[in-house]
């Protein structure tokens, strides 16, 4: 689990159940009921386990970055 901000949060949205889920920043119980989800289910964790690694592997490379931090620069250079 982990907290997403209010702009990340419509990006994650799409994701849930999948990679990971998605509560609210003080929402202990909805926290804690993933986590014994988690807990007592195996294949559900390491299905998202794995699907997570492939969204990050997939979607935050070096050359993501590079390209976002070159199309910035641009953008201020105009």
């Amino acid at each position: 689990l982990h907290r997403v901000d209010r702009r990340q949060r419509q990006m994650c949205i799409r994701d849930r159940g999948e990679t990971g889920f998605l509560t609210d920043e003080c929402d202990v119980d909805g926290m804690t009921d993933y986590l014994v989800q988690l807990a007592g289910n195996r294949k559900l964790a390491e299905h998202m386990g794995k699907s997570g690694r492939k969204h990050v592997s997939e979607n935050f490379t070096m050359e993501k970055h590079i390209d976002t931090i070159n199309g910035l620069i641009s953008c201020i250079n105009e």
